[in-house]
């Protein structure tokens, strides 16, 4: 490839204006007659705390006709944003520079946009008595659709939504974001039955980005073990993932939401859920999350000891016992938690990824606000992006007809 014969554009624009800033490389590939465009746009509006949104798109172009594209959005710093437009800023400079130098910055750019955008972020989220009295207020709506926005997979739990509306809406509000236009369906759900004792039911829901993620299986835990019945007031709904351009490929969620005064035995108890699945399905690689009332009056110290999935060093829990995970300036409790098993699914997270997302600070709420979309704040992790996801370029670009040479023989 050539960077003598790419082109490029920027583009600023008024501040606050959509994206003010777009920078747009077209180069040669590798195949002759096709060209790939890389697309960056970022934005620093509408955040008080220095966030701002980008935008990546690829693009492979056959006479004109793109042939594989990919699009991709993230939320970050704007001092992380604004270093990857001085990348491209660089890149467009570099035409005065060696044509080895110019196409070592390609591909360094191209790596660090895909491993640092591709990531997979995997969120938690109880959004307290989440029914259709919180969906129809538009100021509490649109900060859970921010929320969820910034995740290619949310588990969404205290569901309380008898008549099966407060999904759908959600969902539509969900895909018909500005920025999602052209992107029919982008989010997509599977949810539980309605559990629950008695009278008081709860449902878990899983959002994904469809194309990071799909769901290869789903699996109500029955909670019917001899002699330990009805462990659970809500017994996980569980879910099995495949994330083909992540290195870990596939992960199990068992997602959890205890009961306070129980949290001790429930959280132990889910050493049985995963014993359970172990035995139906595959996979090696789990993820334990949710609003687990880990921690406060609770669950305290001297309980740790009574839970297995605490005990045993295989289980990493990645929320810490010191992270506040409430809404409340009165509080400060580890409740919301994530926790993983598997070698291969450690080794694929990204360092420093699991955290707790403050939406009240990012968002500049008031405490009032803040607790009218829920107590908790969510938690977060995030999965690498596969270093070989560049080869699917290659490989889903339909390939040219070559025409076989006859060897000619000697008469």
């Amino acid at each position: 490839m050539h960077m003598s014969s790419c082109r490029y554009i920027w583009r600023p624009q008024k501040i606050c204006s959509g994206f003010p800033f777009r920078m747009r490389i077209s180069c040669p590939s590798l195949t002759s007659g096709e060209r790939m465009v890389l697309s960056y746009q970022f934005s620093p509006c509408g955040s008080e705390r220095g966030e701002g949104k980008s935008i990546v798109s690829f693009c492979l172009l056959r006479d004109s006709v793109c042939i594989y594209s990919t699009a991709l959005r993230s939320i970050n710093s704007v001092f992380l944003q604004l270093s990857r437009a001085a990348i491209l800023l660089l890149l467009a400079a570099s035409r005065l520079v060696s044509t080895t130098f110019k196409m070592f910055y390609s591909a360094f750019l191209l790596f660090y946009f895909f491993n640092n955008i591709l990531a997979l972020k995997i969120c938690s989220f109880n959004v307290r008595s989440f029914g259709e009295a919180k969906i129809a207020k538009p100021e509490v709506l649109d900060v859970i659709v921010k929320v969820i926005s910034r995740c290619d997979v949310m588990l969404i739990m205290e569901i309380k939504d008898i008549d099966n509306k407060v999904l759908p809406f959600l969902m539509e509000r969900l895909n018909s974001q500005p920025e999602k236009r052209g992107e029919k369906n982008m989010y997509q759900y599977v949810i539980s039955q309605r559990l629950g004792r008695k009278t008081y039911k709860e449902q878990y829901a899983f959002i994904y980005k469809c194309q990071m993620v799909t769901v290869k299986a789903v699996y109500q835990y029955p909670d019917d073990k001899i002699d330990d019945v009805d462990a659970f007031s809500r017994e996980p709904f569980v879910v099995w993932f495949e994330a083909p351009n992540t290195d870990a490929k596939e992960f199990v969620i068992i997602p959890q939401h205890t009961t306070p005064e129980a949290a001790v035995r429930e959280i132990d108890e889910l050493y049985d859920v995963y014993m359970d699945v172990k035995q139906n399905w595959t996979s090696p690689n789990f993820i334990f999350m949710g609003d687990f009332n880990a921690g406060c009056e609770y669950v305290r110290r001297k309980h740790w000891k009574y839970i297995r999935l605490r005990e045993n060093p295989e289980f990493v829990w990645l929320i810490g016992d010191k992270n506040d995970t409430t809404v409340k300036d009165s509080t400060n409790c580890a409740y919301d938690r994530i926790v993983i098993h598997g070698e291969s699914l450690l080794s694929a997270i990204v360092p420093n990824s699991a955290a707790v997302f403050n939406f009240r600070e990012a968002f500049g709420l008031s405490e009032e606000q803040a607790l009218a979309v829920s107590d908790h704040f969510s938690v977060e992790m995030e999965l690498k992006a596969n270093t070989s996801i560049l080869d699917g370029i290659k490989t889903q670009a339909p390939k040219k007809n070559k025409k076989s040479k006859k060897r000619r023989t000697a008469s």
